[in-house]
């Protein structure tokens, strides 16, 4: 199920898939390794940045730039 990259905009999948590290809402630090692990730790409730996550934890949902 691929999902949108917020940095470029682009649809992230598999095959333009690049590691980078993910925050979770506990604080905790995760390394997205592979587009698997991607949707796993999503599903967990981290994001891309300390405060998507933080906002995921408080029920929020980040708003969108114009």
């Amino acid at each position: 199920m691929p999902g949108t990259d917020y940095r470029a905009g682009m649809k992230m999948d598999a095959q333009n898939f690049k590691p980078h590290k993910m925050y979770c809402k506990d604080g905790s630090v995760k390394d997205a390794k592979t587009f698997k692990d991607h949707l796993k730790f999503k599903k967990m409730g981290c994001g891309h940045t300390k405060k998507e996550a933080m906002a995921m934890e408080h029920g929020g949902k980040k708003k969108k730039k114009k």
